[in-house]
This record gives structure tokens, C-alpha cells and sequence, in this order.
């Protein structure tokens, strides 16, 4: 099993992986027009608007729960890694995989958009599964990406916010009681759905 698990991660991490985001990007990239440059203005315009929904939340909102996902200690390790091992030249790799990924990030972004539906609460669900089955007509590829989702999900983010969290209580100079108080306040909104945590914001 260990060498079938490493023989899959020497295929998913590998130069192919690079290619495929570099390619993905430019060609979403071309096709929009570059949009992350021409709507770059009215996307600053959207974002501190603040418009708010009850089945929903405001872009400012939907933008630091974003970032919350995609910011975080790893984030700055792996850069301090990147430049270590790549020198200067992989901090050019870095933008040009951000700048494209830009174009790929808004495509996947409509598509929840378009595809989203209302519960019984009249709040919207949505996401890759939704459209998945909806716009690819692929039932059995979106259960399959759902059911994916859902085993690994539960192994990864429960480590990561309290990974975060111990990072962020370091940097106070805690107490050995005053850690583990402020991880248990925390974790629970981590957990709660994201009308709590935009609450907050």
C-alpha cells in the first residue's frame, strides 16, 4: 500500500503538475481576456462595498474566508523553502502560478455561482460537485469528488486551524493555561457554518 500511495504521489507531484496549472491558467487566461487585469479595479470596488444577503455573505466576508483557507504559516514556510532551494528566479514562478491561477480561481468561482441552489433555509449551497454534475453531466464524477471530499476533509482541516492556532498563540507569548483556553474558543468557529464565522467580520 505504502508503494502504491508513493508511486501516486511521484505522478500528482510531479513536473506534469506545474504544466497542467500553468497551462490551465493561461488558457482560462486568454479565453477571459485576461480579466484579472481588466476587472482588477471593480474587484477592489466589489470587495469593500460590504453588501451583505441573509442567504448569503458580503464579499469582504467571502473574501477573508477565502483567505483563512489559503493564508497561513505554511504559506510563508514554503515560500522561505522555494527561495532556500530555487533562489531569486522562484519567486517569478510564484507570481506567474498566482497571476494565472487568478483567471482559473474566477472560472471555478462562476461556475459555483451559476450552478448554486437554495435549501430548505434559504441558504445556497454549491461548489465543484454541484457543477460537476450539473454543467459536465457526470452524476457519478460528482458523487465520486464528493465522496473524496468527505474522507479526506475530516483528516486535514481539524490539524490545520489548530496548527494555526498554536502558531498565533505563540507569537503572545502565552501561558501553558492561556493556550490551550484560547485554541477551544477559537476551534469552534472554525467548526460552525460560515454564517458565524462572517459574523465575526
Amino acid at each position: 500500500m505504502e508503494a502504491f500511495v508513493n508511486y501516486l504521489n511521484s505522478i500528482i507531484w510531479s513536473s506534469a503538475l506545474i504544466y497542467l496549472c500553468l497551462g490551465t491558467g493561461l488558457y482560462f487566461s486568454i479565453r477571459t481576456r485576461f480579466l484579472q487585469i481588466r476587472h482588477f479595479r471593480h474587484m477592489i470596488k466589489l470587495m469593500f462595498q460590504g453588501k451583505s444577503s441573509d442567504a448569503g455573505v458580503s464579499s469582504f466576508q467571502a473574501l477573508a474566508i477565502s483567505l483563512s483557507g489559503r493564508v497561513g504559516t505554511g504559506n510563508i514556510a514554503g515560500v522561505a523553502t522555494a527561495i532556500a532551494m530555487g533562489g531569486p528566479g522562484a519567486v517569478f514562478w510564484m507570481w506567474l502560478v498566482a497571476f494565472l491561477g487568478a483567471s482559473t480561481a474566477y472560472v471555478e468561482a462562476t461556475l459555483a455561482q451559476i450552478y448554486k441552489e437554495k435549501d430548505e433555509k434559504g441558504m445556497y449551497r454549491g461548489g465543484p460537485a454541484y457543477f460537476i454534475e450539473k454543467a459536465m453531466g457526470q452524476k457519478w464524477y460528482a458523487w465520486l469528488f464528493a465522496a473524496c471530499t468527505i474522507i479526506a476533509v475530516p483528516g486535514y482541516l481539524p490539524p490545520v486551524p489548530l496548527l494555526r492556532l498554536v502558531s498565533v498563540c505563540r507569537a503572545f507569548k502565552p501561558t501553558v493555561l492561556s493556550q490551550p483556553l484560547k485554541m477551544l474558543g477559537a476551534y469552534p468557529l472554525l467548526l460552525g457554518p460560515l454564517s458565524s464565522l462572517s459574523a465575526w467580520l
